[in-house]
């Protein structure tokens, strides 16, 4: 449901039976409201057009590439206003000028199958997926698949549905091990996590898997459970929604 001043209106879109769902992100350098969707059929845009919430067919792209392979897209990033950021279940990491749906590039392939992808900056994109592998990549570098960082702390197995965020040089990551660890992404240590006040840790423990982790800046009015300001992190696991320090 969205809701324009004083008017209100909801859109129901269906898939037809060839498409799945499996990520989304709002545009955050548009003034308008759009969305990337990632499905098993490529990508898909969703906009906001006067006071109408649009599929449009020709802002999709087809995730073919080689002969005739096709993988569903697990993660998607806004690299900037007008290009898509794509990861795929077969490794691929694909960028889309939504200004033209034909307009994709196979940028490298990752070394495993892709959870998350993330925008860093104009150039680093954060590369999530299992076996273990957190990484970032430089654009600068198109002809290169070797990771300009790695995060050894990182552990996932074999998840696909892990919680992962970023702010600032901060990377937060849901681990197999039912952890959340918090990284710099300039150096790619860890980082203690004040779990409870006063704590210092190296990792926060959920008691199960992590399904959402995402950053919350104090400032900008949210206060946590104990009336502080500053950077929290908000979780989602097997306990139900938690507010932790950072």
């Amino acid at each position: 449901m969205c809701s324009t001043g004083t008017r209100h209106y909801a859109q129901l879109y269906r898939s037809d039976h060839h498409r799945g769902f499996f990520s989304s992100v709002a545009n955050p350098f548009s003034t308008s409201n759009a969305f990337a969707i990632g499905t098993a059929r490529g990508t898909c845009l969703v906009a906001e057009a006067e006071a109408q919430w649009q599929w449009s067919a020709s802002t999709t792209f087809s995730n073919i590439v080689g002969k005739g392979t096709r993988s569903d897209i697990l993660a998607v990033s806004w690299l900037d206003a007008n290009v898509v950021v794509n990861g795929s279940r077969d490794r691929k990491v694909l960028l889309w000028d939504t200004r033209d749906p034909a307009g994709t590039a196979l940028r490298f392939m990752a070394p495993s199958t892709i959870s998350h992808v993330k925008a860093l900056d104009a150039n680093r994109i954060l590369v999530a997926g299992i076996e273990d592998k957190l990484q970032v990549y430089d654009l600068r570098h198109p002809h290169s698949s070797r990771p300009w960082l790695t995060f050894p702390a990182y552990k996932n197995r074999d998840s696909i549905h892990l919680g992962l965020d970023t702010h600032a040089n901060l990377v937060a990551a849901g681990q197999t091990d039912d952890c959340v660890r918090v990284f710099d992404s300039w150096t790619g240590k860890e980082i203690p996590l004040r779990v409870r006040e006063g704590d210092v840790v190296g990792s926060g423990r959920n008691q199960g898997p992590v399904a959402c982790v995402k950053f919350v800046d104090g400032e900008q009015g949210f206060v946590g459970e104990r009336g502080g300001r500053g950077l929290r992190l908000v979780v989602a696991g097997d306990r139900g929604v938690e507010n932790w320090g950072v």
